[in-house]
């Protein structure tokens, strides 16, 4: 004959097995970082630049400036495992014809052993306000041992409106 305690331990310990054996739902990843990681680009004029507040300004009247940053891809974080990139900025310039004058994003490898990269699709925000730009990036899951990052160009500043390159999100 069984008895209850035998009853009670059986069910304590298939409580306990199930709840072991029970898979915890897969949390996504993600990483930001502002602005101020990002360095200007050979073309573009440092004296330009204005730092604020974590993020990077354009103080040129004249020119747009081009911003190279990084992507810190890691074991918590890797590279081809990022579907979502959404850099965001502002921009003070009007609605124009001219993409001088228009924000842009493009997600882009440095390739390892060999001179070159790739670049995915180039996103753009054309006339003024806050944007969130998402870059292709095919580059990033297809060149998986290459070396990630984004550039961001920034239009020239518009009276005392800058445009400003905020962070970026990158999620799984």
């Amino acid at each position: 004959m069984i008895d209850s305690r035998t009853v009670c331990e059986f069910c304590v310990s298939a409580v306990v097995a199930g709840v072991l054996a029970s898979a915890a739902p897969a949390l996504a990843k993600d990483y930001r970082h502002n602005g101020s990681e990002c360095e200007l680009t050979y073309a573009s004029d440092v004296s330009s630049q204005i730092l604020q507040g974590g993020e990077v300004a354009n103080d040129s009247t004249t020119d747009a400036m081009e911003l190279t940053c990084p992507v810190h891809s890691s074991d918590y974080l890797r590279q081809q495992s990022i579907n979502t990139a959404n850099v965001h900025g502002y921009s003070g310039q009007a609605q124009s014809q001219d993409t001088t004058k228009w924000a842009l994003a493009q997600a882009c490898v440095k390739f390892y052993g060999s001179f070159g990269g790739n670049c995915g699709t180039l996103v753009a925000k054309n006339g003024s306000g806050f944007f969130t730009l998402q870059p292709g990036l095919t580059a990033w899951k297809t060149y998986t041992a290459d070396f990630a990052y984004y550039t961001v160009r920034l239009p020239s500043k518009v009276g005392g409106t800058r445009s400003a390159l905020y962070g970026v999100w990158l999620s799984e």
